[in-house]
């Protein structure tokens, strides 16, 4: 072979094995080039569909409905995923927000639902306001995954309702014990018929069940329509119906003693509701007794060794007790079973003092009057007082208007103004504030047994109704007094 050939063999291989290479390299750029446009297709269609893709949601919220009640109860009762409202009447706005995404074209979805009920109530007492407050929220979310580029529409939907919610009143049963005070109608110009009503005894002294013997305290339950009297001369309580004939014992028994079923000539009585019991003074046994009534409680003697007259209940249950021997009243609470001096606390004719402290009364404001019997006064001591003042009487013994020999029971009307049993001269006086002297209200005409005389009263206590009834001592009566309407 020549050397042209050789060279011309050696050339033309060479130039095949580059367009090999070159065969080869377009190839492989053109696979490669094709790599990337798929894998850029890849990620555009995962960063479109996948990572920016809007997200559908519907969500709904309702809330705030707030209810606010005076003045009325209301009971809440609440159970799981149910909230119970006993609704008073009440105007109330609610406001539905509700806004929705919505994508066309969508092959698959998921919803999930998510339902809260949240109820909050604070009740309070029937005489305070009841905040009531619930809020009630659901949310709805749906999340789809779309196959196709296709248009998203958004839409905000808000709508306002206005509403005005009516229900009826609730009705709550509730078993309490409360102790109301009833104002009688009495005022200052009140007048009462001079021509008493016998109400109870009036047969004479006796131990009949239609028969009194020296009464003295007195208590009116107007609730139940019944008179608690204590009998100081048979030793006993006895209860008067309105408009009975006879009496009932309900306390004490058929003679006098020390046993603790027995009395020894009881002065004062009050009723206690709450505890269903009366409470007595048992003068010569001194001691203060409670009876339970209509059980088969034995008495308890809650106060020994105490030289009591009367006995009286403040609206907050506490007991007040006059103690004849020491000259003062004393206050007894639960908390404080000793007792605390309330008025007096020394024998004497000052204002600091007492003597013969008999019968008392308590105010609203827990103000003692106390009728000062062997000062010929009545003073009164209003809450945290060092000392009384003279509200009636004080100008020693006598048949004049401003004096009341031995005043035994007082009691005191709405405004202030005093009422006594004005015991030696046979009537009933009645004291307007700060004035200088009394008026006969009933009685005056000298003792008898006369509808319109009294012999020596010692109880007094109004009805609801503004009638008097008075505790005709040595006629063995009580008298009732009719007030005049105008």
């Amino acid at each position: 072979m020549d050397e042209n050939q050789v060279y011309s063999e050696c050339v033309t291989g060479n130039i095949e094995a580059h367009k090999w290479w070159h065969r080869r390299w377009v190839k492989i750029v053109g696979i490669s080039l094709g790599f990337l446009i798929i894998l850029s297709i890849t990620l555009a269609l995962v960063l479109k569909f996948v990572v920016l893709a809007p997200k559908q949601a519907e969500t709904l919220i309702a809330t705030s409905v707030t209810e606010t009640v005076s003045s009325l109860p209301s009971t809440t009762s609440t159970t799981s995923m149910t909230a119970t409202v006993s609704a008073l009447p009440s105007s109330s706005t609610r406001t539905t927000s509700v806004t929705s995404t919505i994508s066309l074209a969508t092959r698959s979805s998921t919803s999930q639902p998510i339902i809260i009920i949240s109820t909050t109530a604070i009740p309070q007492s029937t005489t305070q306001r009841l905040s009531h407050t619930t809020t009630t929220t659901t949310t709805t979310t749906t999340t789809a995954t779309q196959l196709t580029t296709e248009p998203t529409i958004t839409s905000t939907i808000t709508e306002e309702i206005m509403t005005t919610a009516e229900s009826r009143p609730l009705t709550t049963e509730t078993t309490t014990s409360t102790t109301t005070t009833v104002q009688q109608p009495v005022n200052t110009n009140s007048k009462w018929k001079q021509n008493g009503i016998t109400v109870a005894g009036g047969n004479g002294a006796g131990r009949q069940l239609n028969q009194l013997s020296s009464p003295e305290g007195i208590h009116i339950d107007d609730d139940d329509q019944r008179i608690y009297i204590a009998g100081w001369g048979n030793h006993r309580i006895v209860e008067w119906k309105y408009g009975a004939n006879n009496g009932e014992i309900v306390a004490g028994s058929i003679a006098n003693g020390n046993q603790i079923n027995q009395f020894n000539l009881p002065t004062g009585v009050t009723l206690d509701k709450n505890n269903h019991s009366l409470i007595v003074c048992d003068y010569n046994n001194r001691r203060v007794v409670r009876w339970f009534y209509r059980t088969n409680i034995s008495p308890q003697i809650i106060i020994p060794n105490i030289d009591c007259f009367d006995v009286k209940l403040d609206k907050n249950g506490d007991l007040y007790v006059s103690d004849v021997a020491n000259c003062d009243v004393k206050r007894w609470t639960e908390k404080d079973p000793h007792g605390t001096i309330v008025a007096g606390g020394r024998c004497g004719n000052t204002l600091k003092q007492l003597m013969y402290p008999n019968f008392i009364f308590i105010d609203q404001e827990y103000s003692v009057y106390v009728a000062d019997r062997d000062n010929n006064r009545v003073m009164k001591w209003i809450r945290g007082a060092q000392e009384g003042t003279v509200v009636a009487g004080g100008h020693g013994q006598g048949s004049s208007d401003n004096q009341l020999p031995h005043p035994h029971a007082v009691i005191v009307d709405q405004f202030g103004n005093v009422y006594v049993a004005d015991h030696k001269n046979h009537r009933i006086m009645r004291w307007l504030v700060d004035a200088n002297e009394g008026s006969v209200i009933v009685g005056g005409n000298g003792l008898g047994t006369k509808a319109d005389q009294l012999y020596d009263p010692t109880g007094l206590s109004f009805d609801r109704e503004g009638n008097l009834y008075v505790v005709d001592y040595h006629n063995h009566r009580v008298q009732k007094f009719d007030l005049i309407i105008d």
